[in-house]
């Protein structure tokens, strides 16, 4: 249970994230939306890689896998992922030139997890 807590916490990140963008656009005119998305994806990868325990993928390396262990390690891939593409999506200079085509797909991927994730935190695992 503690990290489905865990990631909860996170996802309360994002949210204030985006609400904050929202509040700083609507009143004073602020827009933060680019560092933002990124922010989420990064926040968002960093939740699931801590839900896929990533420092356990080690000890899966050594000792082998069974099928339990690898929902696990696929957590911790798209979380990774999610942390790139979060890094990627930021408008810094250096990765202005950055184009990666297969970015969309992965957002599509880390943001249809998060929903389900949401959803089965929000109805299943608080009654």
């Amino acid at each position: 249970m503690k990290k489905e807590v865990d990631f909860v916490s996170f996802l309360a990140i994002v949210s204030i994230l985006s609400f904050l963008t929202v509040v700083l656009k609507g009143l004073i005119g602020v827009d933060i939306d680019p560092y933002v998305q990124g922010l989420i994806f990064v926040v968002i990868g960093i939740g699931l890689a801590i839900i896929g325990n990533i420092m356990s993928i080690v000890n899966y390396l050594e000792e082998g896998l069974n099928s339990s262990e690898i929902a696990h390690i696929l957590t911790v891939v798209v979380g990774l992922f999610s942390i790139l593409v979060g890094l990627f999506m930021m408008p810094v200079k250096f990765l202005a030139n950055v184009n990666i085509p297969a970015m969309d797909g992965i957002k599509v991927v880390v943001a249809t997890l998060a929903i389900v994730l949401i959803a089965i935190q929000a109805w299943f695992i608080r009654k």
